[in-house]
Formats: C-alpha cells, structure tokens, sequence
C-alpha cells in the first residue's frame, strides 16, 4: 500500500517470490504504475466573435489548464471533426517544479456558407487524458448575415396583379402612370407590403 502518491511515484514496480533451499526458486512480476494530475477545470476557448460574416476568418485558440501527462485536444465544428488543415500547432508550457504541462491547439479557417446550421455555428474544444479525464468547451457562434428586404421590384410585381384583374372589369378611373404611382407610393410606407388602397368611383 502506497500512501500520499505523487508524481514521482512513477515507474516499475516489481513483486518477487524466492522459495526456500535448497533450490530458491523465484517467480516475478513486475507492472508500470503512472501517477495522473487531472486538470482542476475544463479547456478554455479564447480569441473569437460572437458574429462572423461568410468570408470572415475565424482564429481561436483552446487552452487546457496544467496536467500531467498534458492533455490532447481536439477541435469539433458543429459536431464533426475539423479539417485538420484548420489546425495550428503550439508548442507545450511547462509548469512548476512538479513539470505540469499545458496544451494549446489553435483553429484558423475562413467560414463559407456550410459551416452554419440555421444561422448557427458551433465550435467545441474537447480535452482528454487517456480513459481517466474528457471535459469540453463549447461556444455557439451567429451569422452576421445582413437581412435584407424584398426588393422593390418584386414588390411591384405582385401588386401589380389587382390593377390588370380591374381593367378587365370595367376600366380605372385612374390613368396608369398614376396608378403606379399611387402604388410605390404606398410600399414606401409599409414595410410588409400589405396596404388598402381607395379608388373614388
């Protein structure tokens, strides 16, 4: 039984059993044990925005906190794995007397259209130790994709349909440059297109 392990409490340990004479026959065996130091706390995502445009280059590092042995990290995009043409290497940083050491993995890529889903980019920085430690940061990104309105023209073109159904049930009252006028008139106070319109008779 060993008590108060430490790091320095790493290497071979070796179990040996010696039979009695005359033929002291021995039998041992002998197993690696690896002391662990966990992070206190999960990877940390640093250098983003929270709105990126498509076109927009996105560089973020993830940080994992001291360990021993040092954490491998890995970049996700939207829950898959990141081209990892998209990955900067960093060399560690080591700590202390005690030689705890910390990762750094940088992503660098510039965003298209398919990295957002439903106007939503998620990166996810993921930090593990062998099987005894896996802890993640996750932070969600928006498109700054400008929304822009219809255009007028097209605008236009639907309201446009009233005016040719009425001319084939009597005619306007209305010559037809100023019937178009009347209309841009009233889309340039709407916002939505929807507006009433009186016609004297």
């Amino acid at each position: 039984m060993l008590r108060r392990v430490t790091l320095q409490s790493t290497g071979v340990y070796k179990c040996e059993v010696s039979g009695e004479a005359p033929a002291f026959n021995t039998v041992s065996e002998s197993e690696t044990m690896t002391v662990v130091m966990t992070p206190q706390r999960g990877p940390r995502i640093t250098g983003g925005q929270s709105r990126y445009q498509i076109g927009d280059v996105v560089r973020v590092n993830c940080t994992s906190y001291p360990s021993k042995p040092v954490c491998h990290l890995s970049w996700l995009i939207n829950g898959e794995p990141s081209n990892r043409s998209y990955l900067k290497y960093y060399d560690n940083i080591v700590y202390g007397r005690e030689g705890l050491e910390v990762a750094i993995l940088g992503l660098e890529f510039r965003v298209r259209g398919y990295h957002f889903k439903n106007g939503d980019m998620k990166l996810k920085c993921v930090a593990k130790i062998s099987s005894l430690y896996f802890q993640s940061r996750e932070e969600s990104v928006e498109s700054d994709r400008p929304q822009r309105a219809p255009a007028l023209e097209s605008r236009e073109t639907v309201a446009a349909k009233p005016r040719a159904q009425g001319s084939s049930n009597g005619g306007n009252l209305l010559q037809t440059s100023n019937y178009q006028l009347l209309i841009i008139i009233c889309l340039m106070l709407t916002s939505s297109g929807k507006f009433l319109m009186y016609i004297p008779r």
